[in-house]
């Protein structure tokens, strides 16, 4: 027999170091280790003096940890599908949130003055490395009260930015859910067995309620509270310093659009009643009567996950099967959720 083949770790570079193992295949590294510190120098002004480190979080984008004599710091470089008018509304935003929310971490200016650089065609951005560890290693009741009592301070203090609308990003009440959009891929690509088929029809359905939903919703002149969102709030985002949560990472997704579709995260909570409670006593700027709102908007902050169904290109994933799967469950229990919180508050659910 042959020796077994180790499965790479999400995150390692390959040997020649021209790749990195996203957890399912090998991509392309947009800078090479070598290119690092020149970029680092040429771009921001600092001379790294160790080798860099590929950092193993957040391989939407690629990032790597930089040393030198007077700091240390994160160099980000964006995936192609981030507008350098993206980058720069996000770099904008926190800019402005700083002020008011001391968890968010700004970039730093370059040689130029300007946060964003470009270098080989590459967008760059610098940010303080932030000691730590992922708010995915910190016990659940710590993790989710500091995330709903900081996620509060950060609604409040995005309701009253002078920052405009982000292009080309839409509410969630202003699009279709992401089942539509990566529907006809699948349907062509995957195969046509049957629990592919009551996958598609189970989500079908989902799907077609919830449209339902939004449009109600959208058409009963109910007030929805609309600010700057982070836009993608979970504990892989957050870092810890022990039971603190000192930063909030990775607002390249970060808009303006309805407060509870974001707050909708409590439902992932261990006890989603009490998050929503420390995100009001903390000043979130939503009403308590919203919480009947988090079932709905959970489901579909569930759907978008369908969005990993297919690649950069626009193809069916290798891994697309498992993502319908796992989308299926988890929406299966969100329906519980949704009917509890009827009870919870006597609002209506969906």
């Amino acid at each position: 027999m042959g020796a077994e083949t180790s499965v790479p770790a999400v995150g390692e570079l390959s040997d020649d170091d021209t790749k990195v193992w996203d957890g399912h295949q090998w991509e392309p590294l947009w800078l090479l280790r070598s290119e690092i510190p020149s970029a680092t120098r040429t771009c921001f002004g600092h001379v790294v003096n160790q080798r860099p480190t590929f950092m193993t979080e957040g391989l939407m984008n690629q990032s790597w940890r930089v040393e030198s004599l007077d700091g240390t710091y994160v160099v980000r470089v964006s995936r192609s599908e981030l507008s350098r008018e993206q980058v720069a509304y996000e770099h904008a935003a926190l800019g402005l949130l700083r002020y008011e929310v001391p968890e968010v971490v700004p970039p730093l200016p370059g040689l130029n003055g300007e946060t964003l650089q470009i270098i080989r065609g590459q967008v760059l951005s610098l940010f303080p490395y932030v000691n730590g560890f992922l708010g995915t290693e910190v016990a659940a009741g710590i993790r989710w009260q500091q995330a709903a009592s900081v996620l509060a301070r950060i609604h409040r203090a995005g309701t009253n930015l002078e920052l405009g609308v982000a292009d080309d990003v839409r509410s969630v009440l202003d699009q279709p859910t992401t089942w539509s959009t990566v529907r006809p891929v699948l349907q062509q690509d995957l195969p046509h067995t049957t629990e592919v088929k009551e996958l598609f029809r189970f989500l079908d359905a989902e799907a077609a309620e919830l449209e339902c939903w939004l449009e109600s919703l959208r058409s009963s002149g109910r007030p929805l509270s609309r600010g700057m969102v982070h836009g993608d709030f979970n504990p892989r985002n957050l870092i810890f310093d022990k039971d603190r949560l000192v930063a909030v990472i990775d607002w390249e997704a970060c808009h303006v659009d309805v407060l509870a579709y974001e707050a909708a995260l409590a439902v992932q909570a261990p006890d989603p009643l009490a998050f929503w409670q420390t995100y009001l006593e903390a000043g979130g700027p939503l009403p308590a009567e919203d919480f009947d709102l988090l079932g709905g908007f959970s489901r579909i902050r569930t759907l978008s996950e369908l969005q990993f169904t297919t690649d950069r290109d626009g193809r069916t994933s290798p891994w697309a099967i498992d993502v319908l799967r796992d989308v299926a469950g988890d929406l299966h229990r969100l329906r519980e959720f949704s009917n509890s919180s009827r009870d919870d508050v006597g609002g209506e659910g969906t």
